[in-house]
């Protein structure tokens, strides 16, 4: 079945209730008649950089952080469970733009305890969003954070105006990037670190959620206690780790806020109704879980990979879905070109996310999310139910079960535990061995660079 045919027969409905859960079983969605497909005018990529899914309304949490993207949510398809390629920035964002895992764009952070070593550019073999986007026709442009979405690492691929600026609040992101739009079909990549580690949130935002006494700064956590706070050299009182969750959780409150300004803007300039908009995040953050604090890039727990993915389609197609499978950010560019008619490259291993929800739908996907060390590569393969964790070069693994109350060891008998661990390591092979696209260019950072990555806690 092609995708028009496809698209002619029957799609899911929405799918009733939230959950602020990492693991959830799937419930049979209602399956309706789909409309005539309209193309979209323009593709838009929002991705609030460090955003935990369970910290929109729309996915359960009960503070009433982000009404701009719960309004959004009713009107776009909701993934439950969206996985992340990576735990921090530069590997997921380049997942993110050209559909493939990891360790196949290459583009990772090498690092040392107190350097960044030596780093990746994306793979010149592997094509990103915005060229494809660039050679259908596509009017493309970017304001983002920078740094590890930087020319540097190739990032800038693709795009006529690469706008970076490590230090800009999201409301200013969303202010200068309505002003470079144009009635000509764009691809706009949005992006801003302001969820991002430091917190530092407007005073407002942070007074609203409660105020607080004690040894931290009651208006900001800033990187070195954050890296105090992670390596334990900073013990946390239940009054402190409050303080840290609201310092988060006020800065989610202004990112919601610019993205509201962003969504306003576009449906000011009759934009809004005909573009595919996508809102995501890059990774996660440390809350408490496995008794880490609010730094990440160092575990594969789903604290860290377990992401917000809201897709509106134009004119609101599938408006209201809600799809409980698993699936992953490297479906998002498959998703994006076959909504313009393209084809997605051979190599991609993500899947146009259409079919995931439809009649036709798939199993969960299988998620491969990679972290790589000065030495190690870790990877881990994701299904609905479990994880299989294995570090390169050493031949050990270890099993997780994912439950209603999340990750835990898996208990099963010896006999299981072998069936289970086999199944996995051979679909983590397949999935590793897809593609081969040779050493991506190496890039050395300069000491600016260093800083800045300092700064956001990469570093000691």
């Amino acid at each position: 079945m092609n995708r028009r045919e496809f698209l002619q027969a029957a799609m899911c409905a929405t799918l009733a209730g939230t959950t602020g859960c990492y693991n959830r079983r799937p419930r049979r969605p209602v399956y309706f008649a789909a409309p005539p497909e309209p193309a979209p005018a323009n593709v838009v990529i929002i991705s609030l950089d460090t955003l935990r899914a369970d910290r929109l309304g729309a996915y359960g949490y009960p503070r009433g952080l982000t009404p701009h993207l719960d309004k959004f949510a009713a009107e776009a398809v909701l993934f439950e469970q969206c996985i992340a390629p990576a735990p921090y920035t530069a590997p997921s964002h380049a997942s993110l733009f050209t559909g493939v895992i990891p360790s196949d764009h290459g583009c990772f952070l090498r690092r040392g305890q107190k350097t960044v070593q030596m780093s990746e550019k994306i793979n010149r073999a592997v094509r990103t969003a915005a060229e494809m986007m660039q050679q259908a026709g596509y009017r493309t442009a970017s304001v983002n954070g920078g740094l590890q979405v930087s020319p540097v690492f190739g990032f800038d691929r693709g795009f006529a105006d690469y706008d970076c600026d490590t230090e800009r609040r999201f409301d200013e992101a969303s202010r200068l990037a309505l002003e470079k739009l144009t009635k000509d079909r764009f691809f706009f990549f949005l992006h801003s670190y302001e969820i991002h580690a430091p917190y530092r949130p407007p005073a407002d935002d942070l007074a609203r959620l409660g105020s607080y006494e004690g040894p931290l700064d009651p208006t900001r956590i800033d990187g070195e206690d954050l890296v105090n706070i992670h390596y334990q050299k900073i013990k946390l009182s239940g009054a402190d780790q409050q303080h840290v969750i609201n310092c988060y959780d006020a800065e989610v409150i202004s990112a919601d806020r610019g993205v509201g300004r962003f969504l306003d803007g576009l449906a000011a300039r009759d934009l809004y109704d005909d573009s595919l908009i996508v809102v995501t995040s890059d990774h996660g953050e440390e809350l408490g879980e496995h008794g880490k604090w609010a730094l990440h890039s160092h575990t594969l727990y789903d604290e860290l990979l377990h992401v917000p993915l809201l897709v509106k389609f134009p004119k609101g197609r599938f408006g209201g879905t809600r799809v409980p499978e698993q699936v992953r950010l490297i479906d998002v560019l498959p998703t994006i070109v076959a909504a313009i008619g393209l084809d997605a490259p051979d190599y991609a291993t993500g899947v146009d996310l259409v079919t995931h929800f439809g009649d036709s739908r798939r199993d969960d996907l299988a998620a491969v999310s990679q972290l790589d060390t000065e030495h190690v590569l870790l990877s881990c393969l994701r299904t609905g139910e479990y994880k299989l964790y294995r570090a390169s070069g050493t031949g050990k693994t270890k099993l997780a079960y994912l439950g209603p109350r999340g990750e835990s060891r898996f208990f099963g008998t010896p006999a299981e535990q072998a069936r289970l661990s086999g199944e996995l390591t051979a679909m983590l092979d397949r999935e590793l061995a897809r593609n081969d696209f040779g050493a991506s260019e190496k890039v050395v950072l300069d000491d600016h660079m260093q800083q800045k990555l300092k700064e956001l806690g990469y570093v000691r």
